[in-house]
């Protein structure tokens, strides 16, 4: 036999396998279908709640905290800072200073730091309760928080 004919006996029809019918939807499927979605909807809108009641009252109920070793914990009421104009604090930390600035509308940031990998200058701005700017090699913490959630039941992290 030639090669030819031994490679046409050698070749075979090729199967098809067909994937199997998907089962139609039983009741227990609709109900953790229903389920997910009526949750993830109420996490939606409770969400927008919060988001809506922050846009109507931007600076209202915020709180400052600038802890640093160089003058501990110092505390602010966001509404009771001049709005209209900017305003900068100097902090002193381990290795040198750091300036934190307020721009009204915009939220705090830091413009200035004696560290030498500058995380603290380019964590940006921050306006919402619960973000913070912190420079490890200083040693300092700027936190923004609720004076509606000092209390209890206040946010322990927020991670972005």
């Amino acid at each position: 036999m030639s090669k030819k004919s031994k490679a046409k006996e050698n070749k075979t029809d090729t199967v098809f396998v067909h994937a199997p019918q998907a089962r139609p939807l039983t009741k227990g499927d609709l109900w953790i279908l229903f389920s997910v979605i009526l949750v993830a909807a109420g996490f939606f809108f409770w969400q927008m709640d919060d988001l809506q009641r922050a846009a109507m009252h931007p600076d209202q109920s915020l709180m400052l905290e600038m802890q640093s070793p160089g003058k501990g914990l110092e505390t602010f009421l966001v509404s009771a800072l001049a709005t209209e104009q900017s305003r900068e604090w100097e902090l002193d930390g381990l290795i040198g200073k750091l300036v934190v600035g307020y721009e009204p509308k915009k939220g705090f940031s830091v413009s200035e730091a004696s560290c030498p990998d500058q995380l603290c200058v380019r964590m940006g701005t921050i306006n919402r309760a619960g973000q913070s700017i912190v420079c490890v090699p200083n040693e300092i913490v700027v936190h923004l928080l609720s004076a509606a959630q000092e209390g209890e039941g206040a946010v322990d992290v927020l991670l972005r």
